[in-house]
């Protein structure tokens, strides 16, 4: 565990890693009722718990653990909790539709639209931007090396974060289904994600903390091959 609060608390790493590691570290130290309750309390964005106190927490954690006492300059204040919300006056909201249910919508009502899910999927809902901690971690989930049971599992991590209780239901049930017909599935699913994280910004949050952790590393010498080449990236279509 310490190696996960460790990586968590480590600015070296980058974003979305150390929210995963902060992630791990609570799944190995708290119970199965007390992850519950942390998971729905960093999906709900009226609640004020958000990355830097789960982070503040863990490092406190960690120099009591290791033996290492103000190792992270700990500051006990940002423990502090209160009832006020942290919901934006006015929270970013994507409106998802799939081919099938563009194609019956009319001219005045398609402008509504955000994201068009090339299939049909039978899909027109609209997904509101949770806590950057929770799109950092499904943002780490999803990625090309995950196991396709961390990317089922982060995929419908930010479904119960950003779709309301029933549309989060209707598509787990969807996609639980043994309906042959149904093409409602985890790839499809997968874009959608990261188009979605895309347009919120977590990509360029992705790039941003790569560059960062590239001007720290040590500048190889002129003649040595290798050497990364940049890839731009775009949203599913």
């Amino acid at each position: 565990m310490l190696l996960f609060a460790s990586t968590a608390t480590s600015t070296q790493v980058p974003d979305q890693d150390r929210a995963l590691a902060v992630l791990q570290f609570f799944r190995g130290t708290l119970s199965d009722v007390q992850l519950k309750e942390f998971h729905d309390r960093i999906k709900d964005e009226r609640d004020p718990v958000d990355e830097p106190e789960v982070t503040d927490l863990v490092a406190a954690l960690h120099d009591r653990w290791s033996g290492e006492p103000d190792a992270h300059d700990y500051d006990d204040s940002a423990l502090v909790i209160t009832t006020q919300s942290v919901r934006p006056d006015q929270p970013v909201t994507t409106r998802v539709v799939s081919q099938d249910r563009l194609d019956e919508l009319d001219t005045s009502e398609r402008d509504s639209v955000d994201l068009v899910a090339p299939m049909d999927l039978e899909l027109d809902m609209v997904f509101t931007r949770p806590k950057g901690f929770v799109t950092r971690i499904v943002h780490s989930g999803i990625g090309t090396q995950a196991g396709i049971g961390d990317q089922a599992w982060s995929i419908g991590f930010l479904l119960d974060a950003a779709l309301s209780p029933q549309d989060a239901a209707h598509v787990q049930a969807r996609w639980g289904s043994s309906d042959p017909d149904d093409l409602l599935d985890i790839r499809p699913m997968a874009d959608i994600v990261t188009a979605l994280l895309s347009g919120w910004g977590e990509q360029d949050r992705s790039n941003r903390a790569q560059r960062r952790s590239a001007a720290r590393a040590p500048k190889k010498r002129p003649g040595n091959p290798g050497g990364n080449k940049s890839r731009k990236t775009s949203p599913a279509s």
